[in-house]
């Protein structure tokens, strides 16, 4: 389930509607007088997620998690999938790739025994960073492209990039800094954690 998880993989909160996971890589961009567009990329990205909370263990526990991280240290998210990568991913084998630093396309080792949609959220074993697939893969696929470009090389590893408690793909993420960490009350019983931004750890 995607959410908030404690050092032992343990869900203390559920991510709620309405939520947003986006990418966040520095873009300058000008217009000509033509009204042509020119744009310069970073290199660097990250992921960013923002959503409410249901907290589905002891609210006591989440809260505890936020005040002892704190803006400092990071915490486990399972990242959301698109809907169509939950609907239509179809594979249920081990799925390893190689590739070398800064490429945008990974050779399939071990390919899928089905389909794994584009717009698919995965990680590579050893690997922190959290990447997206840009192309369909099956069986028949040679390649699956990658957005962002390769961070560290890889060989025959296997990805994660599931929908499933024990194949869901995981990244280590900081509190944005602009988010209060806190409870809120409403009936002075009933305690709810407010929206919260996540921000990939690089």
């Amino acid at each position: 389930m995607y959410g908030i998880y404690d050092d032992n993989t343990i869900l203390l909160a559920k991510f709620t509607v309405p939520m947003m996971v986006r990418s966040n890589q520095p873009v300058f961009a000008s217009d000509s007088f033509s009204l042509k567009r020119y744009a310069t990329k970073r290199t660097s990205q990250r992921w960013e997620i923002e959503a409410g909370l249901e907290p589905l263990q002891d609210s006591n526990d989440l809260i505890t998690l936020f005040t002892v991280k704190g803006y400092d240290a990071t915490i486990k998210v399972a990242v959301p999938q698109n809907y169509g990568s939950i609907l239509n991913n179809k594979s249920t084998s081990t799925v390893t790739v190689t590739g070398t630093v800064d490429v945008t396309t990974l050779t399939l080792v071990a390919k899928p025994n089905g389909l794994i949609k584009k717009g698919t959220y995965f990680t590579i074993a050893g690997h922190s960073k959290v990447y997206m697939t840009t192309t369909d893969s099956t069986a028949g696929s040679t390649t699956v492209g990658i957005f962002p470009k390769l961070r560290t090389a890889c060989t025959a590893a296997a990805i994660t990039y599931g929908a499933s408690s024990a194949s869901l793909c995981m990244m280590n993420a900081y509190v944005d800094l602009d988010t209060a960490l806190g409870m809120s009350y409403s009936d002075g019983i009933l305690m709810g954690i407010e929206n919260i931004k996540l921000v990939e750890a690089l």
